[in-house]
């Protein structure tokens, strides 16, 4: 705009030398006038250019503090990640009312919180949301290619907090034997239910009702874990890992995602039980729990990638993708393996 304000003062500058040469001299001081505005004009871009310089570096060098990592100066969060077994069953009952609610009053939007998957929107927007699940298996794949995981080599799968299925089913068009494992009755009825119309049957679903049913998990290839860890308290996050981790078969990975930090946040699981529940509860775990807790089941860590920045309420958060596979040592009796070391 000021370059435009320039060239049409330019323009008429010139034009009124011309006419000032065949007029008196009365009529100079009109065209010094212009000339002085352009001159004037032509500082103040000066300045408003230099001005956005200073801004464009300045967000450049923010740019590469944050690339290189947020929060560096912030001491570890105060999050308790260790609970007895009444506190986590009182943790699992508090999650399962909070989701069986979800279930009955928006199922899809519990999964993707956007407008377009409300209840009074999802009939229309029924396909463009599972077909965000495809594009996450896809996006999948390629993180288990990229690390040399023999994808052909899977039989069978879990997806841990299937919701209504949107990850389930296509991972159940890839692999032999997926099963969906959600606390909520109401989200399996739904997965079940466009499974069934999709003519999908390699898939079974699982309601967890208690964390026990964990243990019977075992001789798994590979687990999937999508914004579901988040929604638990940090004991249950550590208790829900360590279950997983153990269930793989030597040689299977999983990949999960977890907040690791919460601008703010801090957990005790006495707080936690007597509060009352946020509608939509956002929890984090530090990720030296999550690197123990591979260590301690014998898992291997083959790629750590940082989710896009997010929000939990007003307080900005940082989450991680933890793609994690079984030592293959695990195959041998523990006394073999220390007489291999």
């Amino acid at each position: 705009m000021i370059d435009r304000a320039i060239s049409a003062i330019s323009q008429r500058a010139t034009h009124l030398r011309v006419i000032a040469k065949s007029v008196t001299r009365r009529t100079i001081p009109p065209v010094d006038r212009l000339i002085r505005q352009r001159d004037d004009l032509l500082h103040e871009r000066t300045r408003l250019l230099r001005k956005r310089d200073d801004l464009i570096s300045g967000e450049l060098e923010r740019l590469k503090r944050d690339a290189i990592g947020k929060f560096r100066v912030e001491n570890d969060c105060e999050i308790e990640a260790d609970a007895t077994s009444d506190q986590l069953s009182a943790m699992l009952a508090r999650i399962t009312a909070a989701w069986r609610r979800f279930g009955e009053r928006e199922p899809y939007w519990s999964v993707l919180t956007r407008d377009d998957y409300l209840c009074q929107n999802i009939e229309k927007n029924l396909d463009a949301f599972y077909a965000s699940g495809e594009d996450a298996v896809v996006d999948t794949l390629a993180c288990l290619a990229r690390n040399q995981i023999d994808v052909a080599g899977i039989r069978r799968a879990i997806d841990y907090g299937c919701g209504v299925g949107r990850l389930t089913l296509p991972l159940a068009e890839r692999f032999p034997t997926v099963t969906g494992i959600d606390v909520s009755e109401r989200h399996i009825a739904h997965a079940r239910r466009y499974a069934a119309d999709r003519q999908i049957e390699n898939v079974d679903f699982i309601q967890l009702t208690e964390l026990k049913q964990l243990d019977s998990l075992t001789g798994i290839d590979f687990i999937l874990s999508f914004l579901v860890l988040q929604h638990n308290p940090p004991p249950a996050i550590a208790f829900i890992l360590r279950k997983l981790l153990k269930a793989l078969n030597p040689g299977g990975c999983i990949l999960f995602e977890v907040p690791t930090y919460i601008h703010g946040y801090r957990f005790s699981c006495a707080d936690y039980l007597s509060s009352s529940p946020p509608e939509m509860e956002m929890n984090a775990i530090a990720q030296r729990v999550v690197f123990a807790l591979a260590r301690e089941c014998g898992c291997n860590i083959l790629e750590v990638r940082i989710e896009d920045e997010c929000w939990s309420g007003s307080a900005p958060m940082l989450a991680y993708s933890f793609l994690m596979q079984k030592d293959l040592l695990s195959l041998v009796s523990a006394p073999e393996t220390e007489r291999m070391r």
